[in-house]
């Protein structure tokens, strides 16, 4: 209940959504007469639009949260062998080849994941994620591609079940203790997922990629990306606050 709970508030207080509320309420407020309504509502929807849309509101909002944590330097200082790569979801259709399967911000978690290993010979990639709607779950996909760009099949290890951030990291301290890990998920998530892994009691060390700021903002920007950014900001400052109220944090 709680799960589906989050998933729907999650997607109907979203920025777009909202924009959408207000122009509604400003049709409606046009067909019964109430024109003060109507300017207010109609204005709100485009100023929020005018700001969501725009580079440096995008940018600025993604900073807090974005910056919180570096890139990963010089990882055989660490000491740690243990690669979790959250999971962020993925699409099976016929028509995709195996390397448009998972989704943008998969791929950038899972390229990470490689690196380190990479760098790491010795260690466990260790890719997470549930099957949600489709045939194969989202560590299972994601292995596929790890295999494909030369991951040794004794190298990687999977969580299958895990939905969501909360259980990722219980079901690592259920496999492995408080084995400390690098953790690779998109920065803009990573605050939030330090928080529940720390809560969890274990030990992790943030490995960010996936950056939506840049150092290059344009002051007069503006596009439909910045609302996918502002969108995917809006959903981490929800799922702290969502998690803070459940005790996950």
């Amino acid at each position: 209940m709680g799960f589906a709970l989050k998933k729907f508030l999650a997607a109907v207080l979203m920025p777009l959504p909202l924009i959408f509320l207000f122009a509604l309420i400003g049709f409606f407020s046009l067909f019964t007469k109430r024109y003060k309504l109507a300017k207010l509502s109609f204005g709100g929807a485009f100023i929020l639009l005018l700001l969501f849309s725009s580079d440096p509101f995008a940018h600025y909002f993604a900073i807090p949260l974005e910056q919180r944590y570096t890139k990963i330097e010089d990882p055989q200082s660490y000491g740690i062998d243990h690669i979790l790569v959250l999971g962020a979801g993925h699409d099976e259709s016929a028509f995709r080849p195996l390397s448009s399967m998972p989704s943008d911000s998969a791929m950038k978690r899972l390229a990470e994941g490689i690196l380190l290993h990479k760098q790491l010979p010795e260690s466990q990639l260790i890719l997470s994620g549930y099957q949600g709607r489709q045939k194969h779950s989202h560590a299972t996909i994601q292995a596929k591609v790890a295999r494909a760009f030369g991951v040794a099949k004794g190298s990687i290890m999977l969580q299958t079940k895990p939905r969501d951030t909360m259980e990722e990291a219980l079901q690592y301290k259920k496999r492995f203790g408080d084995t400390p890990l690098f953790l690779v998920t998109s920065a803009v998530h990573m605050p939030r997922a330090m928080a529940i892994f720390e809560k969890a009691g274990l030990h992790p060390v943030a490995a960010p990629t996936d950056f939506l700021t840049t150092n290059s903002v344009r002051w007069y920007g503006f596009g439909g990306g910045n609302i996918q950014v502002v969108q995917q900001v809006w959903h981490e400052y929800l799922g702290l606050v969502w998690y803070k109220f459940r005790g996950y944090i």
